[in-house]
């Protein structure tokens, strides 16, 4: 995941994630990985959030409610990520994976950073059944919204100047493998 530095306002923000679920809309259980941006903090973000009752009223970014097992002792949620990609210049990438093993494991900069265990779970003991990649921008409906990455589109050049997702990969129980383009959904609710 390339990782930005957009400008957001007090009450908005700008996210780039990996979600991953199972389950029906009313029930929906969801790990979701992402690099988030705030006003206040002095770069990006890495959080986690969990949710498994279709965002009701369960689930919590981070530390904020029981459930993440950490392992690591140096890298945690909720870290700030200092190296900001430049538009037009360096870019700054961070390797995220969420995997199965038993517990739901977090994966950052090739360490195994912690896990949430199964338990949380009522349906992704078998795995999940969607992968999403992407990126929002949030913001009250009477403010324009802040940028997403860099704020500009692959059109306008992908080297170095729009945000991305690169090796993008499944885990199928046995191996890595490539989406398959028949089953990749496109989806932008603002294209513009």
């Amino acid at each position: 995941m390339n990782v930005w530095n957009p400008t957001t306002l007090s009450d908005q923000a700008s996210f780039a994630y990996l979600w991953i679920a199972n389950g029906p809309a009313d029930a929906l259980n969801v790990v979701q990985a992402e690099g988030s941006l705030c006003l206040g903090q002095d770069g990006e973000s890495f959080d986690w959030l969990v949710r498994v009752d279709g965002y009701r009223k369960t689930g919590c970014t981070n530390y904020l409610c029981p459930g993440f097992v950490q392992v690591h002792r140096q890298i945690s949620l909720g870290m700030v990520l200092n190296q900001i990609s430049i538009y037009n210049g360096t870019q700054s990438d961070i390797k995220i994976a969420i995997l199965r093993d038993g517990e739901w494991w977090l994966k950052l900069f090739n360490q195994f950073i912690g896990y949430w265990p199964q338990k949380l779970f009522y349906y992704m003991y078998g795995g999940a059944n969607m992968a999403v990649w992407g990126g929002m921008a949030a913001s009250p409906t009477n403010e324009l919204s802040p940028p997403m990455g860099s704020g500009h589109f692959p059109k306008d050049g992908h080297q170095n100047k729009s945000a991305y997702f690169k090796q993008t990969r499944i885990w199928d129980n046995v191996n890595f493998v490539d989406p398959e383009a028949d089953k990749l959904v496109l989806s932008a609710t603002r294209p513009d």
